[in-house]
């Protein structure tokens, strides 16, 4: 990271933060390698996601807003297979569907 670049955005805590509301709502678990299919694809976006929440284009609310409407399709896509989990296979199927911030998926 050069001098003066935006602070690395923790991906892997907006996740969770996200994948932990997620599952007392519904009440279906999060795998951890679904967690790690929601953060692989934004770590080559670090710089940036940090450049569009340090000038507002995005809110860090936005953000968690994006994992979890990732999540919410991924629950309609398990429920229809019959699968009791959002892991990275129901990951992968709900981003290829729907990605709401693009530098996400």
């Amino acid at each position: 990271m050069a001098g003066g670049s935006m602070p690395l955005v923790d991906f892997q805590s907006l996740v969770d933060t996200a994948a932990d509301n997620f599952q007392k709502a519904h009440a279906m678990p999060v795998t951890w390698d679904g967690r790690r299919a929601l953060v692989e694809p934004a770590l080559e976006h670090q710089e940036q996601v940090g450049t569009d929440l340090a000038t507002g284009r995005v809110t860090y609310e936005f953000l968690v807003g994006s994992v979890s409407k990732v999540l919410e399709n991924g629950y309609g896509i398990a429920k229809e297979e019959g699968l009791n989990a959002i892991d990275k296979y129901v990951v992968t199927k709900s981003m290829k569907k729907y990605c709401p911030y693009i530098m996400w998926c």
